[in-house]
């Protein structure tokens, strides 16, 4: 096997054409438009690159990722049907997630940090965790993602900053038949100029009780503020 072909193929991922057209027409951009708000933002691909997007074929996860930031969409809503479904079998983890953590920065107290959260997993069997902000605009793609057992765990970074402002690593524990996310995520905090921590929580969407889920890891985020502050103020 052409083990070069492969490492490409596994780097790639087929769109939704369908979506990816509808919403681009629908928020006004021509493909052009559209590209230049794509580098705007950070992603850096070719207009052939798009076209490929919106005729079903294969393009870099990093297309895909930047076509979604673009349109304000999490890039699972992007994947083909059949990649989509694929996943979910295949591990019971992949999809989408509302994820939940604790921060602060030097002019507010502490808020609760709500994030879209993308967990795919490619032929290859190796994971990827990418979360979108939506308390700001800001995305924390991953590396070194591993699943054993049922702890998911690896590092995430912020790629705009410069290290190891934006570095951390989240352990997160799989509960709930695949449901619910329960863990800590750990970084290096400029202000403090010390390692911080937070209890990390994330939601699967679309389940049954996901409203009541939801208000269950604020609920337990909300009682870890007061401990955060102080923690945070050397106390």
């Amino acid at each position: 096997m052409n083990t070069e072909y492969t490492k490409k193929i596994s780097n790639t991922l087929q769109p939704a054409a369908d979506r990816i057209r509808r919403d681009r027409i629908d928020q006004g951009y021509t493909q052009e438009a559209l590209l230049e708000r794509c580098r705007a933002l950070g992603a850096h691909f070719s207009i052939q690159s798009l076209r490929r997007a919106e005729r079903s074929e294969r393009v870099a996860r990093s297309t895909l990722e930047g076509i979604a930031q673009a349109l304000g969409k999490d890039m699972a809503h992007y994947l083909s049907e059949a990649v989509r479904e694929g996943q979910s079998a295949a591990d019971g983890i992949s999809g989408e997630w509302l994820a939940f953590s604790v921060e602060d920065d030097r002019l507010s107290a502490p808020y609760i940090l709500e994030e879209n959260m993308v967990i795919s997993r490619d032929p290859d069997g190796n994971y990827q965790v990418t979360c979108y902000a939506l308390n700001f605009p800001r995305t924390e793609p991953t590396r070194n993602v591993t699943k054993v057992g049922d702890i998911l765990m690896g590092q995430i970074y912020i790629s705009e900053w410069e290290p190891p402002i934006g570095y951390g690593s989240f352990q997160l524990q799989i509960l709930r038949e695949n449901t619910f996310l329960e863990g800590y995520v750990t970084w290096y905090d400029s202000d403090s100029r010390r390692i911080e921590a937070s209890r990390y929580l994330a939601v699967r969407k679309g389940i049954p009780d996901f409203d009541a889920c939801v208000q269950a890891a604020k609920a337990m985020l909300e009682k870890d503020m007061a401990w955060f502050a102080a923690r945070k103020n050397g106390g």
